[in-house]
């Protein structure tokens, strides 16, 4: 039996290998902590799993979920945006539900890549940024995160020949697995950078609310540690953010997030999607909601 070429680079996978030990160190009887998927202890807040509830029994509910069923949602989505980031959001070309951020991730550079072309990625990075350029078949620069560059990756080391076949950066702040951060400036630069070089900019953007002041403290405004890249890119000429609710609302196994950004890679993501799955369960959605 002959498979498609695109698996041979997936043939590892991080979280699938960590869940084998465990099942083998539970096996023997071994207590473990586990720090490999970054799942929350914690459940979803009591109103949360009301709204769901009550939606379990709301017949209407039960069916089929398109776009166009998804408003309320998405309009929740941009209030939220625009409220805590100030930068004006239409819920109707701008805002797009995902499976969690990693769905993001991994589909989108099906509608940025044809094969041979780079996506400039975070080294170390999240999984699923890569596997997404392989199945598009795509190929990865690597921009090395080092301490000395506050785990920032410095633009100007990407080689030009590089740059002339890049089509997509992916960024990630708070970023996984470092937990550095990155300023406004910083993001500011990428936007300049990325609009020279006729690059789509992709921050994957699920740890924005857990960030803490140097002090160890709650920061007063999450915004100065963690801002949005649309407050570099507030006309989202290039950009586009992901957000799952995994992990600021403990809802990991429920499974939603949502893309925001420019209006053409939105419709690109959501004609992906379109031949991939319908939405979730329309109850999952009142609940992130009342999240």
């Amino acid at each position: 039996m002959q498979f498609a070429q695109r698996l041979q680079p997936l043939q590892a996978n991080v979280f699938a290998d960590m869940d084998q030990a465990k099942v083998k160190a539970k096996a023997l009887g071994q207590d473990i902590i586990d720090l490999s998927l970054g799942s929350s202890d914690l459940s979803a807040s009591d109103h949360v799993v009301a709204a769901i509830e009550t939606s379990l029994h709301d017949p209407s509910t039960h069916g089929y979920l398109l776009f166009h069923g998804t408003q309320a949602f998405r309009q929740a989505v941009a209030k939220g945006y625009s409220q805590r980031f100030g930068v004006p959001v239409d819920p109707e070309t701008e805002v797009l539900p995902l499976i969690g951020s990693q769905e993001g991730t991994a589909h989108l550079p099906l509608a940025i890549l044809n094969p041979g072309d780079f996506a400039l990625l975070l080294d170390p990075g999240y999984p699923s940024h890569a596997g997404g350029v392989y199945l598009a078949g795509g190929q990865i620069y690597p921009m090395p995160l080092l301490a000395e560059n506050q785990f920032l990756p410095v633009f100007e080391e990407i080689p030009a020949s590089v740059l002339a076949q890049a089509r997509m950066m992916v960024l990630n702040y708070p970023h996984n697995p470092t937990s550095a951060i990155a300023p406004l400036s910083f993001f500011q630069k990428a936007v300049a950078f990325c609009r020279q070089h006729d690059v789509v900019l992709v921050h994957d953007f699920p740890y924005a609310d857990l960030v803490f002041s140097p002090d160890g403290t709650a920061p007063a405004n999450l915004n100065t540690l963690a801002p949005s890249v649309l407050q570099a890119d507030p006309h989202k000429e290039i950009s586009i953010e992901l957000f799952t609710f995994s992990k600021s609302y403990n809802m990991g196994g429920f499974r939603i997030g949502y893309a925001i950004g420019n209006a053409q890679l939105i419709k690109a993501l959501r004609q992906i999607k379109a031949v991939v799955d319908f939405n979730q369960y329309r109850g999952i959605l009142n609940g992130a909601i009342a999240a």
